[in-house]
């Protein structure tokens, strides 16, 4: 088994990039139309995303305190289709945050966070979803 450690602070991004993912494939379901090549690749996205948040949690009532094994090879696709996004959005963030803001370093931090993970995620899967 090849797994990474999500720190505690990725978990909400890659619950929220996951939900989203959901959201996608049911627009994806919605637009495939009569082409069962398409159904099947979302239904395929769709039991991946899951099958991340079984992993995870669905739920972020209680949130992590320490960092949450992954196995890469099972979900290394649906961690990067996730998290690939959460980069754009919470760069976005990082732009709106005027110099001198007390959350900054918090959201810097955060956005390294998720880069790391994203990188790693890459090593091991070989980028591969």
């Amino acid at each position: 088994m090849n797994t990474l450690t999500i720190p505690p602070r990725v978990i909400p991004r890659v619950r929220d990039g996951a939900f989203a993912g959901l959201r996608n494939c049911a627009e994806g379901i919605d637009q495939a139309g009569r082409d069962l090549g398409e159904h099947e690749r979302v239904r395929r996205r769709l039991r991946a995303t899951w099958r991340l948040l079984d992993a995870i949690g669905w739920s972020s009532t209680d949130p992590p305190v320490v960092g949450m094994e992954i196995d890469v090879c099972e979900h290394g696709g649906a961690l990067l289709a996730a998290l690939e996004p959460m980069l754009t959005l919470l760069g976005g963030w990082l732009g709106e945050i005027p110099a001198g803001d007390p959350r900054l370093p918090a959201r810097r931090a955060e956005l390294e966070a998720v880069r790391e993970i994203v990188a790693q995620t890459r090593r091991e899967a070989g980028g591969q979803r």
